[in-house]
C-alpha cells in the first residue's frame, strides 16, 4: 500500500468523528472520492461502526442495571458537571436497527438477574448487611461506566455514561441511561403489571415484554435492584479487603472474582463491596469486566436508602406521539425445549455455527451480525412489520443465554463448547449441565438430547480436547 494511502485510512476514523479540520476533512473526502482502496476501506469501518454502533447502546441499559445511581440528575445540577462521552458515540449511534439490539440486550440482563443463587452466607456480620439492604423499601442511587478496548476507537480514548436508578418494593424499578447530558433510554419493571418497558425519547419509540407468572414473582421477591446485588456479593465466596475511607465514610471491603456474581456477563470479573462501618448499608459497589481487548469498570455509588420516591415516578406516560416497537412474550426461560429452539434459529441463520460464547459481552456483538443477516436495511428505519419480526426473532435468539445464566447461578456445573462445535458435529457435546449427583443433561452438536453419567460424559469431553 502507498504511504500516502495508509497516511490517509489511519486518519479515517478521525474524518468519521468529525474531529479534523475543515480544511482537512475536505483534503482526506477528495482522495477517497478519487482512491478505490481507500473508498472501501471507508465503507469497510461504516460498517463495523454500524455494528459497534448496536453493541454501544446495547451496553447501556444492560450496565443501568448493574451500576445506576441515586440522584444522578441532581447531582449534575448540583456539581454542574456534564456527562462525558467521546465524540465517535454521536456518529456511530445514529444506527437504525441500534434499539432493537438494546432492548434484547434488556432483556437478557434484566431476566439473568431475576434468577438467585442458593449458596449460603457464612459470615454473621456481613449476613447483616443483607438483612439491612432487604428489609429497605426504596432506594435511589448513581452509576457511571468506563469502557476502553473497543473495536475502532483509539486505545487511549474511554467511552463515559451515567445512569440513574430508582427502586421500589411496591412500584418496580425505573432506570436512565445518560450520554452527553440527554436521556437515551428509560426503563420501567413493573411486577404489578408483569411487564417491562423501555422507551427510547430520541427516536420516540418504545416495547413492551410481557413477564411469565415465574419471573414476576421472582421480581417482587427480589427486584432488580442494589439489594440484589449485594446478596450477589455474599453468594459466593469472597476475601476481606479490610478498612478504608470513601468520601469521608469509613467503610470496610470484600472482593470477588466468581462470575456468578453477575451470571453470563462475562467470564472475567472482579467486584468490590464497600459498607459504612457505622450502618451495614452498602457506600460503593464495583465491577471490572474483560472480554478480549474490551475492558469495562462500574461503578454505583451516592446510595440513599428508604428515601421518599413518588408513585408517578415509576408511571411510564408516554406521549401520545410516541410509536410502540412492537411487543413481546417472554416465555419460559427454564423451558430446554426454548433453549434447543434457540440454537437452532441461530445455525440456521449461520450456516451451522452456534454463538461463540454464552457471555453478555459476548453475544452482544452477535446479535449484530445475525440482525443483518436478516436482509434487513440497516440504514432506513424499520417497518412496523419488520421490527415486529426482528423482536420475534431476537425473543428466539436470547433464550439459550438466558438459559445457561439461570444454570450457572442455580450452581448446576454448565459448560459450552460453541467455540469449537458445530451443527456438523454431531456426536459432540456442545452443552451439558448437572441433574443429579452423578448425571448430566447433555446437548450434542446435533442438537439432540441424552443424559449420561459423568464417567461417560468425561470421555466425551475428553475427546473434545484431542
Amino acid at each position: 500500500m502507498q504511504n500516502i494511502c495508509k497516511n490517509i485510512q489511519e486518519q479515517i476514523p478521525e474524518l468519521m468523528t468529525r474531529t479534523l479540520s475543515t480544511e482537512k476533512a475536505a483534503e482526506l473526502q477528495h482522495h477517497i472520492n478519487q482512491c478505490s482502496n481507500c473508498s472501501e476501506y471507508l465503507r469497510a469501518l461504516q460498517a463495523d461502526d454500524e455494528l459497534l454502533g448496536e453493541f454501544a447502546e446495547a451496553m447501556q441499559p444492560t450496565m443501568a442495571r448493574l451500576e445506576s445511581s441515586a440522584i444522578a440528575a441532581l447531582d449534575r445540577a448540583a456539581s454542574g458537571k456534564p456527562v462525558r462521552t467521546i465524540s465517535i458515540w454521536r456518529t456511530i449511534m445514529k444506527s437504525r436497527i441500534t434499539k432493537l439490539v438494546a432492548a434484547a440486550v434488556i432483556i437478557i440482563a434484566v431476566v439473568v438477574g431475576i434468577y438467585e443463587f442458593g449458596s449460603s452466607i457464612e459470615s454473621v456480620a456481613w449476613g447483616e448487611v443483607v438483612d439491612n439492604v432487604e428489609q429497605t423499601q426504596t432506594f435511589m442511587f448513581r452509576g457511571w461506566t468506563n469502557m476502553t478496548g473497543l473495536p475502532n476507537v483509539p486505545k487511549e480514548k474511554a467511552f463515559e455514561s451515567e445512569m440513574v436508578a430508582y427502586g421500589s418494593s411496591e412500584h418496580g424499578t425505573r432506570m436512565e441511561t445518560y450520554m452527553d447530558g440527554n436521556v437515551t433510554m428509560i426503563m420501567y419493571m413493573l411486577p404489578a403489571e408483569k411487564v417491562m418497558i423501555s422507551v427510547i425519547p430520541a427516536q420516540k419509540k418504545y416495547m413492551r415484554v410481557l413477564l411469565t407468572e415465574e419471573l414476576t414473582a421472582k421480581m417482587r421477591q427480589q427486584g432488580q435492584d442494589p439489594r440484589d446485588m449485594v446478596r450477589r456479593f455474599l453468594s459466593v465466596e469472597y476475601t476481606e479487603l479490610g478498612r478504608a475511607t470513601i468520601e469521608g465514610i469509613e467503610v470496610e471491603g470484600i472482593e470477588v472474582n466468581d462470575p456468578k456474581v453477575w451470571a453470563g456477563m462475562s467470564e472475567s470479573i472482579v467486584g468490590r463491596l464497600w459498607v459504612d462501618v457505622k450502618t451495614d448499608l452498602p457506600v460503593r459497589l464495583e465491577m471490572e469486566i474483560a472480554h478480549e481487548e474490551i475492558q469495562q469498570k462500574s461503578v454505583m455509588d451516592q446510595f440513599q436508602w428508604d428515601v421518599e420516591l413518588d408513585a408517578d415516578l415509576f408511571e411510564p406516560n408516554i406521549p401520545p406521539d410516541y410509536t410502540l416497537m412492537g411487543e413481546v412474550e417472554m416465555p419460559d426461560m427454564k423451558d430446554e425445549g426454548k433453549m434447543v429452539q434457540g440454537l437452532r434459529a441461530f445455525a440456521e441463520m449461520t450456516d451451522g455455527r452456534y454463538p461463540s460464547s454464552m457471555t453478555m459481552m459476548a453475544i452482544m456483538q452477535e446479535f449484530g451480525k445475525v440482525l443483518k443477516s436478516m436482509g434487513i436495511d440497516p440504514s432506513r428505519e424499520p417497518s412496523q412489520e419488520e421490527t415486529q419480526k426482528m423482536m420475534d426473532k431476537m425473543m428466539v435468539l436470547q433464550a439459550p443465554y438466558i438459559f445457561y445464566a439461570q444454570l450457572l447461578g442455580g450452581n448446576k456445573d454448565p459448560a459450552y463448547y460453541g467455540d469449537a462445535v458445530t451443527a456438523d458435529d454431531v456426536d459432540a457435546v456442545l452443552m451439558r449441565w448437572k441433574i443429579s449427583d452423578d448425571e448430566y443433561r447433555v446437548i450434542f452438536g446435533d442438537l439432540t438430547t441424552e443424559n449420561l453419567t459423568s464417567e461417560r460424559l468425561a470421555e466425551l469431553e475428553n475427546a473434545l480436547e484431542k
